[in-house]
């Protein structure tokens, strides 16, 4: 956290130091989310089959949805501000639109790394089926 120190002097002479805080608790809730949001595994593996599958067009229905559905699970252990999700709404906020980005792009990486080999391997045995 970045405190920044103000020097105070009143009429008397005596110096005061006053810490004023100046974190963007909606930035660092957005870089924390990237940090320590684990993405479900259901998001994964779901991408996967539907990726591979959607050569068939149908089975991408579904992984736009699982895309677009929000984030489950905030809270985890490693997050060291993990407190200020339930005492502060910017920092919330902020880890709410980082854990939308981070599964978002984890998952449009996941559908379409499955899709290449799923329409390659598609093309080559469906055409070979067609030769036979």
């Amino acid at each position: 956290m970045a405190l920044s120190q103000n020097t105070l002097v009143n009429d008397q002479g005596v110096t005061s130091v006053a810490k004023i805080d100046t974190v963007d608790y909606y930035t660092l809730g957005s870089q924390d989310a990237k940090s320590y949001y684990k993405i479900d595994p259901g998001v994964i593996i779901g991408e996967v089959i539907f990726g591979a599958t959607s050569i068939f067009i149908l089975p991408a229905i579904p992984a736009i949805a699982i895309m677009l559905s929000p984030p489950k699970m905030m809270h985890t252990l490693n997050n060291p501000n993990d407190k200020l999700l339930t005492i502060n709404p910017t920092y919330r906020k902020g880890y709410e639109i980082g854990m939308k980005k981070k599964k978002r792009k984890v998952a449009k990486i996941t559908f379409f790394s499955s899709f290449i080999p799923g329409f390659y391997g598609f093309a080559i045995f469906g055409l070979k089926g067609l030769h036979d």
